[in-house]
C-alpha cells in the first residue's frame, strides 16, 4: 500500500508535466500554399491599397538555430493623393504573435530596421507604384510553433504566417515544401559534383541523424524547381527531383561516390538512386 502515493505522483507528473504546466496543444503546421492563402484571406486593406510582408527566402518557415527573417513590405497607391514614407512607415506597427499563446506579443523595432533597409521616399498619386522595404530581423522565437507577423498601418492590416522549427524539422519542411530550390545549393551537382553553400550543406552537416528522413524521400519524384536566369537554365537541364536531392545528400553524409547521380536525366540518375537504396538497406 505504501507504493500507491508514488504511483499517484508519477501519474500526476505525466498529466501535468514536471514543470507544473499543462502540456501545450499539438500544432499541425500548414503547408506553404496554405500559409500563402491565409495571407490573401487576412488582408483587410481598402481595395486601392495593398501591403504585404514576405520572407525573402520565399519560405514561411524559419529555423530556431538561425532565426533571421528577411522581410519586404510593398504598398500600392492607386489614389489621387501622394502618400509619404513617414505617413505609412512612421504610423505602422509590426508585431509577432504566437498562435497558441495569445498573450505573447512582441513588438518588432520597425523604424530601427528602416534605417538599414532600402526604402523609397513615397508614392506618387494615381500610379501603380510599389514601396518596398528590404529588412533583416533576427527573430526572438522562444519556442517552435506557429506565429503571426501582424502589420498594422493607418490603411489597414495584413497578417503573415510563420512557422518556427528546430533545425532538423526546418530543413525537412523546406525540402518538402519549397516552391523553388535555389537555396539548396544542389542544382550544380550534375555538372561538377560540388555542393554549394546552402540548405543542402546544412543537412549534410547534421550528419547521420538526417539519414532516416532522407531515405524516406528516395521515392519522392516531385521536381525541385529552380528559378532565375542561368540557374533556371541549369535547373531545367537536369530537372532534379526531391529523390535526387535526398540521394545526393545521403552520399555526402555516408561518404559514398556514386557518379550516376550526376546524370543529365532522371532515367540516367535512377540506377544511382537504386544503388543508394541498396546501400541503406544493407548498412542502416
Amino acid at each position: 500500500m505504501k507504493a500507491l502515493p508514488t504511483i499517484f505522483l508519477t501519474l500526476l507528473l505525466l498529466i501535468v508535466g514536471c514543470n507544473g504546466k499543462e502540456p501545450p496543444p499539438t500544432e499541425e503546421f500548414p503547408t506553404t500554399a496554405e500559409i500563402t492563402a491565409e495571407l490573401e484571406s487576412t488582408n483587410d486593406f481598402a481595395p486601392d491599397h495593398r501591403i504585404s510582408p514576405w520572407n525573402w527566402t520565399q519560405s514561411p518557415v524559419i529555423s530556431l538555430e538561425e532565426p533571421e527573417l528577411y522581410l519586404g513590405f510593398s504598398f500600392t497607391n492607386s489614389t489621387d493623393e501622394a502618400i509619404g514614407a513617414n505617413e505609412l512607415w512612421g504610423s505602422s506597427r509590426l508585431t509577432l504573435r504566437r498562435v497558441h499563446a495569445p498573450d505573447y506579443i512582441l513588438d518588432i523595432p520597425l523604424m530601427e530596421m528602416m534605417d538599414d533597409g532600402e526604402i523609397s521616399d513615397g508614392l506618387a498619386p494615381g500610379e501603380q507604384e510599389t514601396m518596398v522595404g528590404e529588412l533583416c530581423w533576427r527573430g526572438e522565437f522562444e519556442e517552435q510553433g506557429m506565429y503571426h507577423l501582424v502589420w498594422e498601418s493607418p490603411f489597414g492590416q495584413s497578417i503573415f504566417g510563420i512557422i518556427a522549427l528546430p533545425e532538423m524539422e526546418y530543413l525537412l519542411y523546406r525540402l518538402d515544401s519549397d516552391p523553388a530550390y535555389n537555396s539548396w545549393g544542389l542544382y550544380m551537382y550534375g555538372m561538377d559534383g560540388v555542393v554549394m553553400n546552402g540548405l543542402g550543406r546544412r543537412v549534410i552537416d547534421l550528419g547521420e541523424a538526417m539519414l532516416p528522413d532522407l531515405i524516406e524521400r528516395l521515392d519522392d519524384e516531385r521536381e525541385c524547381f529552380i528559378e532565375g536566369s542561368e540557374e533556371a537554365t541549369i535547373g531545367s537541364m537536369y530537372a532534379h527531383r526531391v529523390c535526387d536531392y535526398a540521394a545526393i545528400m545521403i552520399t555526402r553524409i555516408a561518404r559514398l561516390d556514386i557518379p550516376k547521380l550526376r546524370g543529365r536525366s532522371a532515367e540516367d540518375r535512377q540506377p544511382g538512386i537504386e544503388t543508394v537504396q541498396e546501400w541503406c538497406e544493407e548498412n542502416l
